[in-house]
């Protein structure tokens, strides 16, 4: 029981570590961000960095979490190849769906508002596919990417439930978070939802 409890406490501990780099990092891109020529390819290249260290740093955290026995760092160096590649894919997904809805809504058109819908709705179906990649990295091909890729995508269409279950659990963590100053449960313990029950093939 006590090795149960000093287990949990370090969880909770790591946790709180964790989400304070994360709001470290926001914080310090936003005060640096204020400094930057307002130009728009220097905003696009400060958000796709900021984009990367956060995606990079989540993933990282995931594999520490659930894969036992190895260091942060370990972890880290482990996944960075696959993290990098999913940032890269999502920034571009996002970014090019951002700017089409903005467009899609700019214009005064019933079909610019229909397309600007479809946008939104492709946003949600590619942000959710992707979501499960970390879950699906730890129960699959460690080293291939497109695989992992195949595999989340596929999750997520065969497990709606499993996807609706995740939002409301992250929906809870984000009022209970607000109370703790995102320190507890926070980004972290969002990142620490996204589990599945995939097997092994």
């Amino acid at each position: 029981m006590t090795k149960l409890t000093s287990l949990r406490e370090k969880k909770v501990l790591f946790c709180i570590l964790f989400n304070f780099i994360f709001i470290a990092i926001i914080f310090s891109f936003t005060f640096i961000a204020r400094f930057l020529p307002r130009l728009f390819f220097v905003g696009i290249i400060a958000k796709a960095i900021l984009f990367l260290v956060l995606e990079i740093l989540a993933f990282a955290i995931h594999n520490f979490f659930y894969s036992k026995g190895k260091s942060f760092f370990y972890s880290l160096k482990e996944i960075f190849t696959q993290g990098f590649l999913l940032a890269i894919l999502k920034f571009a997904i996002y970014i090019s769906l951002l700017y089409s809805f903005r467009f899609c809504f700019k214009k005064e058109s019933i079909l610019f508002y229909i397309f600007g819908i479809l946008v939104l709705w492709l946003f949600f179906l590619f942000h959710f596919s992707l979501l499960w990649f970390f879950a699906v990295y730890e129960k699959k091909e460690k080293f291939n990417f497109l695989l992992n890729l195949k595999k989340s995508i596929k999750f997520f269409f065969d497990n709606p439930s499993d996807t609706a279950i995740l939002f409301l659990k992250n929906i809870f963590v984000i009022i209970i978070s607000v109370i703790t100053v995102f320190l507890y449960p926070g980004i972290t313990g969002a990142i620490l939802n996204i589990k599945t029950p995939v097997k092994k093939s």
